[in-house]
């Protein structure tokens, strides 16, 4: 449903080769433009043991929340299964805790954003807007019509090896353009390394003229690389 909030009008959902189901454009679309504004579809509980109940979250739901919460791709990882006692579950709870597992925002699970597939070079920032109780999702860079929409799923600033083996959470073995044995791909793949580098490297200084020195380093290497929205934030 188009709501004013934001312009998801302007996108669709549609098969992409090799990851299912992305989001891409429909229009040109201009940087800065909200693009998805969405309330949780489900948000789990933490329990006072700290583990995270989704099973009764779900069970809460109407019958068309579950659906199309179901309808969602689920990946259980080696770790997921062992956290969990795989083999005593049901059918049922082994699909929502995969889906949780694959598609969770902190503690929600969103509906179409769920939908945004991973990139080390994303062209989407989100951050929660506490004005509209909503997680939000701007386009960081003026995207065509066609391309793929985008968002990081890689904690921190790292280089290849340590984004794959963040990436095995959900399965599958990132092919972005920084990710692509290409000679783009090793040219933006040597500036995140550095980025990582200096990214350690800062935590060990000790003035604040140092620390300065290398964050203006840092945020020239990522306007020059695209990472303009969640990355550049922390600086």
């Amino acid at each position: 449903m188009h709501t004013l909030l934001d312009a998801r009008h302007l996108i669709e959902v549609r098969e992409t080769p090799g990851k299912g189901l992305g989001i891409f454009a429909k229009e040109n679309i201009s940087r800065g433009t909200r693009i998805v504004a969405e309330r949780p579809l489900l948000t789990v509980n933490i329990l006072p043991s700290h583990c995270v109940d989704v099973q009764t979250p779900f069970n809460n739901l109407p019958l068309p929340a579950q659906k199309a919460y179901l309808g969602l791709h689920g990946y259980a990882s080696n770790t997921l299964k062992k956290d969990n006692d795989w083999n005593s579950l049901s059918a049922l709870t082994r699909k929502i805790l995969a889906i949780y597992a694959a598609n969770h925002w902190g503690r929600d699970v969103f509906w179409l954003a769920s939908r945004f597939n991973h990139s080390c070079i994303p062209n989407l920032h989100n951050a929660y807007n506490p004005n509209i109780k909503m997680e939000t999702f701007h386009s960081i860079r003026d995207i065509k019509a066609g391309d793929e929409l985008t968002v990081s799923y890689v904690s921190g600033i790292c280089a290849r090896q340590e984004r794959q083996e963040q990436l095995n959470k959900w399965g599958f073995q990132c092919r972005c353009p920084a990710c692509e044995n290409t000679s783009s791909g090793i040219q933006l793949e040597s500036k995140l390394a550095r980025l990582a580098i200096l990214n350690q490297r800062v935590n060990m200084l000790i003035t604040d003229k140092q620390k300065l020195d290398i964050y203006q380093t840092m945020v020239a290497l990522m306007h020059s690389i695209g990472l303009v929205g969640k990355c550049l934030h922390q600086w």
